[in-house]
Parts: structure tokens; C-alpha cells; sequence
């Protein structure tokens, strides 16, 4: 007898959003390709050196994440967040508890930007022992 699988058992459920009062529905599955193209956008969003690919990137992940609120509400035309939400909404959608994790502030990127003046990004840090040769005395 075949073994069966059934993967909808495991698709998360819908995630819910509260923005200025109102609730507000996202589809809880995120495909794939969305997910690493939403990676790959917050890495640009926070390069401060190129300013103009991070404005492209918050244009861009801004579009995508619109387009995942209308598959849940097709007659929305915007999301009613400025930029100080924008990236911490994106993390929260991705990562889970946006407020459990460690962010800093990231002001937008210059040049037409979303309105508001600050932003969130997560904040990496590794901590690496000095390296000693093999066979050294240290």
C-alpha cells in the first residue's frame, strides 16, 4: 500500500495584523520565492551604501507585501503604515515575534523614500574568538 502524505495539515493559518484598529488577513503559507525575495529586499533596504538600490528594494517589498494583503483583502489599495512600521510589519510577517527580536533603527534611504524617518532591521552579531595557529603557545 502507497504511503500518503497529507501536506495541508501542516499549512499554517491565516496571519492576522492590526493596523490603525482594523484587522487585516495574510495568507499564513508564504511561497518560497516570496519568502527569499523578501531576504534578499531587507538586506538591500539596510546596505546604507547604496542608497538608491535600498529605496528600489522598500518600493519593492512594499509592492509584494501589499500584494499578500490583497489576496486576502482584493479591494485594499494600500497599507496604512509608514516607513518607522513598514520593516518591523515585514519582520513580524516573516520572522514571528518582530518585538522578541533585536532590532535597531535604520533610517529610509535617501531620495523619495516611504514618509517617515526611521525604520527597523534585525541586527546580526557574531562573536569570533581570535584564531590561534596549531601548535602555538597562546
Amino acid at each position: 500500500m502507497p504511503r500518503f502524505i497529507d501536506l495541508d495539515e501542516i499549512v499554517p493559518d491565516d496571519i492576522h495584523v492590526r493596523l490603525n484598529g482594523e484587522i487585516y488577513r495574510l495568507p499564513g503559507d508564504i511561497p518560497v520565492p516570496d519568502r527569499l525575495r523578501f531576504e534578499l529586499l531587507l538586506e538591500r533596504i539596510t546596505d546604507r551604501s547604496d542608497p538608491r538600490a535600498a529605496n528600489e528594494a522598500s518600493r519593492e517589498a512594499y509592492e509584494r507585501l501589499l500584494a499578500m494583503f490583497q489576496a486576502r483583502q482584493p479591494t485594499m489599495e494600500n497599507i496604512p503604515v509608514g516607513w518607522e512600521r513598514l520593516l518591523p510589519l515585514i519582520l513580524e510577517v516573516f520572522y514571528g515575534d518582530a518585538e522578541q527580536q533585536e532590532v535597531e533603527k535604520v533610517p529610509p534611504p535617501r531620495g523619495g523614500t516611504p514618509t517617515k524617518n526611521s525604520g527597523a532591521r534585525r541586527k546580526t552579531t557574531t562573536s569570533r574568538k581570535p584564531k590561534t595557529a596549531r601548535g602555538s603557545s597562546r
